[in-house]
C-alpha cells in the first residue's frame, strides 16, 4: 500500500567517534509528489541526533544510545489547494541500542513524545518503535 505518488528523499549525515564513544546526526528532506487523484502529502523534514557509548561483547560491539528525533510536516494539498490544519511537527526523546556483528548492525529504539502539534492537535502520538537491520559496505 502506498500513496501512489513518486517521491524523492534527500539525506545527509555526520558521525564522529573516539574509541567507543560517538555522536551521530542525520537529516532528511522528503519531496512528496502528487498522485493520480491530484493529492499530495506535504513535504517533510526529519532529523535524528544521538550520543552513544559502545562496549565489547566478545568480539562484537553493543552500543546503547540516547537522543532526539523529530519531523516537520508541510500541509497536504489536493487539486493544488493546501488543506487547512494538515501540517505540524513532533519531537521525540529516543533511547535504544545497536549491536554490530561483522558488517551487520541490528538496532532498536523507542521514541517518546517531547512536543507535538499534528493536524491542529487532532492527532496524538504516544510512542514510536523502530527496528532495523543494516549492512555496511
Amino acid at each position: 500500500m502506498g500513496t501512489g505518488s513518486t517521491d524523492a528523499v534527500l539525506s545527509a549525515g555526520y558521525s564522529y567517534s573516539q574509541k567507543m564513544f560517538g555522536v551521530n546526526v542525520t537529516g532528511s528532506y522528503f519531496l512528496k509528489g502528487e498522485n493520480k487523484n491530484d493529492y499530495r502529502f506535504g513535504n517533510q523534514l526529519s532529523y535524528n541526533a544521538k550520543v552513544f557509548n559502545g562496549f565489547l561483547v566478545g568480539t562484537h560491539v553493543l552500543a546503547p544510545f540516547i537522543g532526539l528525533s523529530g519531523d516537520f510536516f508541510q500541509k497536504i494539498e489536493q487539486y493544488g489547494d493546501a488543506l487547512p490544519e494538515t501540517d505540524g511537527y513532533m519531537h521525540l526523546g529516543t533511547i535504544g541500542a545497536e549491536f554490530s556483528i561483522n558488517r551487520f548492525v541490528i538496532g532498536a529504539d523507542v521514541g517518546l513524545p517531547l512536543g507535538q502539534d499534528l493536524f491542529a492537535g487532532d492527532v496524538k502520538i504516544k510512542q514510536r518503535y523502530l527496528f532495523y537491520l543494516n549492512y555496511t559496505i
